[in-house]
């Protein structure tokens, strides 16, 4: 009977390590079982094209659907937050466009930032940006913007003529840079 008890303890004891709650919407990957079934990640609410060879799953990679922002947000944060410290750095961009995914690499090196996207590169001095507050007609509660420019001077506000839009994405290019990071939050 003791016998018994302890395989039962055992079998117990390797369940509750192999599982764990999860919140809604996360991927759970189970470490009992190798069928693909089992480590295959959970459908998610947004439905995201994903032609090969691009993985929009990249866990290391900031994506966006047509410009809007879908997930990322603490590899984005890590980049920054390098790029402060000077310290090189790199982030994968991700965007699905109705076309198939623009895959874009940023890359800071050398006091500078490369960003490129298949054979194009182009090479900014400068990324600036932050969350900002949206005016309450906009039913926005704030954004998180950042922007690849040239001028060591130039502010989002700046960038935008004074006032930042509700409705900016993702490649939002004017002749002082290009938008390389927006997310919305909502009231």
């Amino acid at each position: 009977m003791k016998r018994i008890l302890c395989i039962l303890a055992a079998v117990g004891m390797m369940f509750a390590v192999g599982c764990r709650h999860a919140d809604q919407g996360e991927d759970v990957v189970s470490i009992v079982s190798e069928s693909p079934a089992a480590t295959a990640p959970a459908e998610t609410e947004k439905s995201v094209p994903t032609p090969a060879p691009v993985d929009m799953t990249d866990e290391n990679a900031v994506c966006f659907d047509n410009g809007v922002f879908v997930k990322g947000s603490f590899n984005w944060d890590f980049f920054f937050a390098k790029t402060r410290a000077r310290m090189n750095a790199r982030v994968r961009i991700l965007n699905a466009r109705d076309g198939g995914v623009e895959d874009m690499n940023l890359v800071f090196e050398d006091g500078a930032y490369t960003l490129t996207m298949g054979a194009e590169n182009a090479r900014y001095a400068c990324l600036t940006g932050g969350e900002f507050d949206m005016p309450e007609a906009s039913g926005l509660a704030s954004a998180k913007i950042y922007i690849l420019t040239d001028d060591p001077g130039m502010t989002v506000e700046a960038f935008f003529g004074g006032s930042i839009p509700a409705d900016v994405a993702l490649g939002y290019t004017t002749a002082s840079g290009t938008v390389i990071f927006v997310a919305y939050k909502t009231n």
